[in-house]
């Protein structure tokens, strides 16, 4: 559980994020009890839903997105495979993969323990976010349809 301190320095992280967020003109709705941001942001391909959650218990920052669609039941394995080389030397952000509920997720997250991050910082992981959300989004819905297959997946994923 988060003492007063832990749920302040978050407090502070959630405080910057939003004067990013303004400071960058995106448009966005802040939950302030929760912590949380929904924002989004228009990809090449997708429209990206993005949720921004500063946890004081974890002291971590981390912006999510699903991918706007279902896996199908005969594309499963594929998927799972297709998140793994995706994630294959992945620095900074990366996917899950619900099999459950057949969706993706792409996520960034950065710690904040005993230290502060700066408001470009801040920025930086937002942008390396609708980056690699943008770049995988395609590629992840053309396998699902069955416009590409596994091996161009992996082909696409080393250029």
């Amino acid at each position: 559980m988060a003492d007063e301190k832990m749920i302040q320095h978050a407090r502070n992280i959630y405080e910057k994020t939003k004067a990013v967020f303004t400071a960058k003109e995106l448009k966005f709705d802040p939950i302030d009890d929760k912590m949380v941001i929904k924002t989004g942001i228009r990809g090449d391909d997708f429209p990206i839903d993005v949720t921004v959650i500063v946890n004081p218990n974890a002291q971590a920052i981390s912006m999510y997105s699903v991918l706007p669609f279902e896996v199908k039941e005969d594309k499963m394995a594929e998927m799972a495979l297709a998140v793994c080389v995706a994630n294959n030397g992945m620095i900074q952000g990366g996917f899950d993969y619900d099999v459950k509920e057949g969706r993706v997720l792409t996520k960034i997250s950065n710690s904040f323990i005993e230290t502060d991050l700066s408001e470009e910082l801040i920025f930086v992981m937002f942008m390396r976010f609708a980056q690699l959300a943008d770049e995988y989004n395609d590629r992840f819905f053309m396998l699902n349809k069955g416009l590409i297959d596994l091996e161009k997946f992996i082909e696409l994923r080393q250029q």
